[in-house]
């Protein structure tokens, strides 16, 4: 039986949702001990209306947990008896070691394999599943059955009301349809589909469907957005901060998701109304954050296949 359970999250928005069930998995096991997250700061964003954790810490490069082992005294502070180790970072090891944490569960990799008490190979059949069951097989290490579950992430009331004065704001017509377009991608130009075909798609969209369109992104993925919307004819807005499939999905928001090098098997969005789009063509997917093949798979896939399977999403869902 733990009390205290401290799990450290992934870096990435995305991978954070796909971590959920496994979060979930361990309230229902240990439903009245306390559990923690630590996450990068904007993770824990995401995670401030998520009821199944009791705290979240975020740490950043700067500031109180400038220093490793700044860090490591806050958590020895904690009296936490269980790390549930999500990333397979050797510093998320080393933190959960140097914070006295007595049961240290993750992968074996990077070199961290001595620092866990309770561990599981990262082989290529954990490599294969799904990024959900990737994080909720850590579980067995504890002795925990993994459960699969879609992950859910909830919006309150507080949440709603700061959106609409975003809308409001921004003077995005809510009356119509509203259909959210990210073109950047984190870390990786090979995820990303070619600017001109975003921006045709985004004018057909208002055209044919009478929608607002409205581009996320964070402030790295500013210029890109930009490059889109200068090549649109139809209005057209910008809102700055992530918005990433797995977040759409996870609120039950429709998704149409374009991919290339990364394999949807593993990292599409676990449930909910999705249309997966992917060129059948012999490079992919590559796992390459730089492209070396001139985009084959992106060029591969047309404006019209990514219309359809917008088209299929609205009329489905409205």
């Amino acid at each position: 039986m733990y009390n205290n359970i401290l799990v450290f999250m992934p870096s990435w928005i995305g991978d954070t949702v796909m971590a959920l069930p496994a979060v979930d998995r361990l309230r229902e096991a240990y439903p009245h001990s306390r559990i923690d997250a630590l996450a990068r700061s904007w993770v824990a964003k995401l995670l401030e209306a998520y009821k199944t954790l009791d705290k979240v810490w975020f740490y950043e490069a700067q500031g109180r947990y400038r220093t490793l082992l700044g860090m490591a005294a806050s958590i020895r502070n904690g009296g936490y008896d269980l790390a549930v180790l999500m990333p397979n970072s050797f510093r998320a090891a080393l933190l959960s070691f140097l914070g006295g944490i007595p049961v240290r569960a993750g992968y074996r990799s990077d070199g961290r394999g001595l620092l866990l008490t309770h561990s599981l190979a990262r082989n290529e059949g954990a490599c294969s599943l799904h990024m959900v069951e990737y994080y909720l097989e850590i579980l067995r290490a504890i002795g925990l059955e993994p459960v699969a579950s879609a992950p859910r992430l909830a919006i309150n009331d507080e949440q709603r009301l700061q959106a609409a004065r975003i809308f409001e704001q921004k003077r995005v017509d809510t009356s119509r349809p509203l259909v959210g377009l990210l073109p950047g991608a984190q870390n990786s130009d090979a995820k990303m589909w070619l600017s001109s075909r975003f921006a045709r798609v985004a004018d057909l969209i208002v055209q044919h469907f009478g929608a607002s369109v409205v581009f996320f992104g964070g402030s790295g993925d500013l210029n890109r957005v930009e490059e889109v919307r200068r090549q649109m004819h139809e209005p057209s807005f910008t809102l700055v901060g992530t918005g990433p499939m797995h977040v759409a999905a996870a609120v039950g928001t429709p998704v149409v998701a374009i991919f290339s090098s990364t394999d949807p098997r593993i990292t599409a969005p676990y449930s909910g109304p999705c249309s997966i789009i992917q060129a059948n063509v012999p490079c992919a997917p590559c796992g390459k954050r730089k492209c070396d093949r001139n985009f084959e798979c992106m060029k591969a896939i047309s404006v019209d296949d990514v219309l359809r399977a917008v088209a299929y999403q609205i009329t489905v869902t409205h």
